[in-house]
Parts: structure tokens; C-alpha cells; sequence
């Protein structure tokens, strides 16, 4: 949620140390969200209806650049940046500033995805065969099914897989589990996680925005596959485990 660790919120003990790194990270994404919410008051007769407008173009572009945006600087972090900060800086201070980066990365896609539903409907006319109640009630079940993946993710593994960490300082978790929606299904958050995205885009009843979700799910499972999976079978190459199937219990946004 917010792209921010809220579950820190009930951490007296990290709050006490850490409260104005944490209060800015807050604090940013709390302003990132910002026109968002203002859009849905608007939307909902609150405040003034139609204050963020755009034409296709300009939003297209805004989307496209978000989504590689997130894909590529993360992948670049992992590969490139965070080795040389952690022999530069130590590990301590990168995972601070790798929590600022991929909250900016999450903030700018989240920003293109939602820059699409502000700008004017399209298919209007063909899209009237189906029934507004039919993509309203699937969008929410979406929605809805890709929070709880997600949620069962940091169950199974926790918030520091979730964020990537094991990655990010080079350390290894101490185990892998297989519990929960694991069992099922390898990579939630890679495929029913996206969820959300296409519940979205019924929801609104854009094509856009469908198609956006579409491009997410291929880039995300790219850097799955050629960045996360290669990383994570080094970290965790030990003969033992090499025989244990590490893709299916791990996973993270």
C-alpha cells in the first residue's frame, strides 16, 4: 500500500530510529497519490469534477515511459547500481536508498496507469454490448483477487522477500517456504497480482489501460526471468538447495 512498508506504522521500536527516514518516504507517497485521490473526490461529487484532464497522446506517452521506467531502473539497480553501492557506501545505506528508488520507480508506473483513466473514453460505442455492471463487477473481483495474491505472498514469504531485500543487501534468507498460495502457484505476484491492473482497466472500461496491463505482465515476468531468477539461483546455489525448486518459493511485488 502506498508503496511504503505500512506495516511499520505499529513498529515502535523501527519508528523511534527511523522516524524521519520513514516519515519521508510517507510523506512522498502520500503526495504521489495525491492527484489520484483529488480525481476519485472529484469523481465521486466531493470536489470539483474533471480537474486532471488529458489528451491521448501526452497520457500514452506518460504510460509507456512509466512502465519501462519501473522494468528497466529496477533491473539496472540490481545489476549495475546496487553492487557498486554496497562496496561503496555499504549495505546499510543502500537498502535506504533502494527503498526511496523503488518507491519513486512504483510511484511514476502507478502515475501512468493512472494518467489514462483522465483522458477521453475510447470505443465508447463499441464497448456499449457490454453490460456496465458485467466489467464493473469483474474489474472488482480483479482487483480484489490481485490484492489478496499479493497479500498471500508476504504472508509466504514475508515483507523482506516482498521488497526484494535478500537481493538488495546480497543475503541470503535463511530458508524457503512453501506455504500458503505457493502451493499453488509459483510466482503470485508476477501473474495474479496483475490482477489489480486489468480489474482497473474493466472497471474503467479501457481499452488503454487493458493493454497497459497487458504490456506490465510480459516486462515484469521478463525481469523475472532474466534478472531475478538468475540472481537468486546464484544466491542460493548450494547443492542442497539446487535441488529444492527456489522458483517456486520465492516471489516478490
Amino acid at each position: 500500500m502506498l508503496s511504503v512498508r505500512t506495516d511499520r506504522l505499529s513498529d515502535v521500536q523501527y519508528l523511534r530510529h527511523h522516524w524521519l527516514f520513514y516519515g519521508g518516504m510517507l510523506g512522498f507517497s502520500l503526495a504521489a497519490w495525491s492527484p489520484q485521490v483529488i480525481d476519485t473526490l472529484g469523481s465521486n461529487g466531493i470536489l470539483q469534477e474533471g480537474i486532471f484532464r488529458m489528451d491521448h497522446a501526452p497520457a500514452f506517452a506518460i504510460c509507456v515511459f512509466g512502465l519501462f521506467y519501473y522494468i528497466l531502473s529496477i533491473s539496472f539497480f540490481f545489476k549495475y547500481l546496487g553492487p557498486w553501492m554496497r562496496e561503496k557506501f555499504g549495505t546499510a545505506k543502500t537498502l535506504k536508498f533502494w527503498e526511496y528508488f523503488v518507491s519513486l520507480a512504483w510511484q511514476i508506473q502507478t502515475i501512468g496507469f493512472w494518467v489514462l483513466t483522465i483522458t477521453p473514453s475510447l470505443f465508447e460505442k463499441e464497448l456499449e454490448v457490454i453490460p456496465g455492471w458485467l466489467t464493473t463487477t469483474s474489474g472488482i473481483l480483479l482487483v480484489v483477487l490481485g490484492i489478496g495474491s499479493k497479500m498471500g505472498a508476504i504472508y509466504g514469504t514475508g515483507y523482506n522477500t516482498y521488497y526484494w531485500y535478500d537481493m538488495v543487501t546480497d543475503i541470503p534468507n535463511a530458508y524457503f517456504v512453501e506455504v500458503g498460495i505457493y502451493k499453488f502457484i509459483g510466482s503470485p505476484t508476477y501473474t495474479l497480482g496483475r490482477g489489480t491492473s486489468f480489474g482497473a482497466a474493466l472497471h474503467f472500461r479501457s481499452v488503454p489501460m487493458l493493454v497497459a496491463g497487458v504490456v506490465d505482465l510480459v516486462l515484469i515476468n521478463l525481469f523475472n526471468k532474466f534478472v531475478e531468477q538468475p540472481s537468486v539461483e546464484k544466491m542460493y546455489s548450494t547443492p542442497k538447495q539446487k535441488e529444492e525448486s527456489f522458483k517456486s518459493t520465492r516471489s516478490n511485488i
